[in-house]
């Protein structure tokens, strides 16, 4: 059924999971999204504190194995951790990194509209808290 909720705690136990196995396999790409996923789930349950840590583990990471989308995702996830904790005007900042860094890559399309729309979002809660 398309309306199953997943407990939060679950998405960060798989992520968990998956992590070893990502890297192991060589799925780089698969292991950045895993992160940042962890990383929301985190901010989502309110553990924005946890949610830094990972994210700081993925700008590490990306900057160890030079991976440009790795870095791209670890601002998004950055951007993400500021949303949560209502610092929305650097989550637009970040965001907007992310898009730089995204732009003179190849076959990140999927990754930049998800972008786009985590920063309207931001723009748009700016905006309420501006009323």
């Amino acid at each position: 059924p398309s309306n199953v909720e997943v407990p939060t705690d679950s998405v960060i136990k798989w992520g968990y999971e998956l992590e070893n196995f990502l890297w192991k396999n060589h799925r780089q790409i698969e292991y950045f999204e895993n992160e940042l996923l962890v990383v929301n789930a985190y901010c989502f349950r309110g553990d924005i504190s946890l949610g830094v840590d990972r994210v700081h583990r993925m700008v590490d990471t990306s900057v160890k194995k030079q991976s440009s989308l790795g870095f791209a995702l670890a601002c998004v996830g950055i951007g993400d951790t500021y949303h949560y904790s209502n610092m929305v005007t650097e989550a637009i900042e970040l965001y907007s990194d992310a898009l730089e860094t995204l732009e003179g890559l190849p076959n990140t399309i999927k990754y930049q509209k998800i972008t786009i729309l985590k920063m309207l979002h931001a723009f748009l809660t700016q905006d309420d808290k501006k009323k």
